[in-house]
């Protein structure tokens, strides 16, 4: 599967795509998107069982607060991109922050494949 890795640094917009062979969980793909794109951090993560959600830490941010603003957008076997119901899932991390992720594997897996043109 290709995915792409939107990130919009002071109004400007990067793409990466990566391709990646996982069935691994959304979470852990997203950490590896991250350490591509962002090598010069470091991540840590845990899971919070009371609350459902995975926190990942992101050490190494700039103390000017950069704001990193991460869109996934899963790409189809044509190319096309397809959206979730709840559009795209946008994370903002500033430094000594956690960042909380809801991520539904949806997201990132078949389900959402119905609901594409």
């Amino acid at each position: 599967m290709n995915y792409t890795i939107r990130n919009k640094q002071h109004g400007r917009l990067f793409e990466h795509t990566v391709e990646m062979k996982t069935t691994r969980s959304p979470f852990i793909v997203m950490i590896r998107l991250a350490k591509k794109l962002y090598p010069e951090y470091s991540y840590t993560s845990k899971f919070v069982q009371n609350l459902g959600e995975y926190i990942l830490s992101v050490n190494g941010v700039s103390e000017t607060k950069y704001e990193l603003v991460w869109m996934f957008l899963k790409k189809l076997d044509d190319g096309t991109e397809c959206m979730p119901d709840d559009g795209v899932n946008q994370y903002r991390v500033h430094q000594g922050e956690h960042l909380i992720l809801s991520l539904m594997p949806r997201i990132m897996y078949n389900d959402v494949d119905s609901r594409c043109p």
